[in-house]
């Protein structure tokens, strides 16, 4: 038995499983691995399909290009997933790959997609969590701000208020001292 001693650098050249579906009819599996390439310094996820029970595993995306998102449709016939920007298809062989977007920036926060019943409109769904949570803080802020000068403005108010209100009582005042002197 040789000992070799397990390092970082190996530890980040293992694969691990990151992702998976069944196909519709749960005979077949499609899922990711991740790994990390040291030299080129870069993460990617590959593409493996196998039966239900583990046999017949293929590769069935390129070697180290990334790929994201799945998914199984037309029964199970087709796969269609994310790579460099772009929605693809292919057969669940990993034949006749087909791009089918015309965004070259459709990865750009995307969450998912889906199609319609004739696979000729792709809806996308993208990630819009960050930019809610940004207007929302921008808000409170602007908010906060208003609250403040309202704040300011009232107390300034209130303070003119009581001058005035000191005014009329020294007016008052002296009205009453002058009608004494009748």
């Amino acid at each position: 038995m040789s000992s070799k001693i397990l390092t970082n650098e190996i530890l980040l050249t293992l694969k691990s499983f990151s992702y998976y579906r069944y196909s519709p009819e749960s005979q077949k599996i499609l899922y990711l691995t991740s790994q990390r390439d040291l030299k080129e310094n870069k993460s990617f996820n590959e593409l493996y399909i196998m039966n239900i029970d583990g046999t017949e595993l293929k590769l069935i995306s390129e070697p180290k290009i990334n790929i994201e998102e799945p998914q199984f449709i037309l029964q199970g016939k087709k796969i269609v997933y994310i790579q460099n920007n772009g929605i693809y298809i292919m057969n669940i062989d990993g034949t006749s790959k087909k791009k089918i977007s015309e965004n070259n920036k459709i990865n750009n926060d995307i969450e998912g997609f889906l199609f319609d019943e004739n696979l000729t409109k792709i809806i996308i769904i993208k990630l819009i969590k960050l930019i809610i949570i940004t207007i929302i803080i921008i808000i409170k802020m602007i908010i906060k701000i208003i609250i403040i000068k309202l704040i300011k403005i009232i107390i300034i108010i209130i303070k003119i208020i009581i001058i005035i209100i000191k005014m009329i009582i020294i007016i008052i005042q002296n009205i009453q001292f002058h009608q004494k002197d009748y």
